[in-house]
């Protein structure tokens, strides 16, 4: 028996409606075969400029307690995080001990917010950034 090649059809992504501001009529065309780039790997350090009405906000996914030191230099310097954690909660206690380690840093030391994302992600913001629930201007 020999395995046959995908149709072209196939290897193509699959898109799925999701109902939002756009009538459903109107549909957007992505080209199948647009290359994407991975911008973190190719700008790990991008020449971000911030004053100090700009924040940054960095999206990470925490593999251990190895990584608590960026996020918390990350939020020290007045930056927001959204980190996924699912790698982290397959092991208990190293995600009891990452989310005390930030909550302490982060609530206790800093004066900022420790939120939770869903079911893996945690949002962590600097003093005098605050969240609400909802949308702003909804």
């Amino acid at each position: 028996m020999r395995a046959e090649a995908p149709d072209e059809d196939e290897r193509a992504p699959q898109w799925i409606e999701i109902r939002g501001n756009r009538k459903p009529s109107e549909r957007i065309e992505v080209p199948t075969r647009t290359l994407y780039h991975d911008l973190g790997k190719r700008h790990p350090e991008p020449p971000v400029s911030v004053n100090s009405e700009e924040v940054v906000v960095h999206r990470c996914h925490l593999h251990g307690l190895s990584g608590i030191s960026e996020l918390m230099n990350w939020v020290a310097d007045g930056d927001v995080a959204i980190v996924e954690m699912a790698k982290v909660m397959e092991r208990r206690t190293e995600l009891v001990a990452a989310v005390e380690r930030l909550m302490e840093f982060v609530v206790g030391d800093l004066g900022g917010q420790v939120l939770q994302i869903g079911d893996s992600r945690l949002l962590l913001l600097p003093e005098g950034i605050e969240a609400s629930e909802g949308l702003a201007g909804a």
